[in-house]
């Protein structure tokens, strides 16, 4: 068993981070609601749309230049269920960013499940 780094994974992960991190806004909501668009995105670029989990926070007040962190948590799928040790493991993809823009967008309380497609 060998560690491989996958570039395409890690490009993901930073398109992700963009769009919390210019503070994504496809309409004039902000808050809770924008939270919500902003979640909907992220999950419409995971390979399976309708079967993560997403946390979103801060650190500080949410101004430009603050750390803030996105999480993605799915289920795991086994085809055989042969390697059943694994049926309580989360795979999980959490990245740490600056904000470029302050935030309008609200932090979750835990994790978000993505709404169907």
């Amino acid at each position: 068993m060998g560690i491989r780094s996958d570039p395409g994974r890690e490009a993901r992960r930073s398109r992700r981070a963009r769009l919390a991190a210019v503070n994504y806004q496809p309409t004039s909501n902000n808050g809770e609601t924008q939270t919500a668009e902003l979640i909907a995105e992220i999950c419409n670029r995971l390979e399976t749309p309708d079967a993560g989990r997403v946390l979103l926070s801060w650190t500080s007040d949410g101004s430009a230049g603050s750390l803030a962190t996105i999480r993605v948590e799915r289920d795991l799928d086994q085809l055989t269920g042969f390697f059943s040790f694994l049926d309580d493991f989360t795979p999980a993809s959490e990245i740490e960013f600056r904000l470029e823009r302050s935030a309008t967008w609200s932090q979750t309380t835990g994790e978000v499940e993505c709404p169907a497609p």
